[in-house]
């Protein structure tokens, strides 16, 4: 997955994949993903109360809360 740019794999976890891509993950360090890569994934830092785009442009920060505009 490393070849595809998807460093993920280096925390264990539960991933789920479809079509033999990389779909889902729910990793042992506190965070997760929703998404394929590069195609609108959702990134969760359980650390941080982070709820992210893949891009980073557009965040929620529980912690406090925070929401940085999202550009539609």
């Amino acid at each position: 997955w490393k070849s595809k740019g998807d460093e993920s794999l280096d925390v264990p976890g539960m991933y789920g994949y479809e079509k033999g891509e990389q779909s889902f993950g729910f990793k042992t360090d506190g965070t997760a993903f929703l998404g394929k890569s590069g195609k609108g994934r959702i990134i969760f830092d359980g650390n941080e109360s982070v709820i992210k785009s893949a891009d980073e442009n557009c965040y929620i920060n529980l912690n406090p809360i925070n929401l940085r505009n999202c550009e539609t």
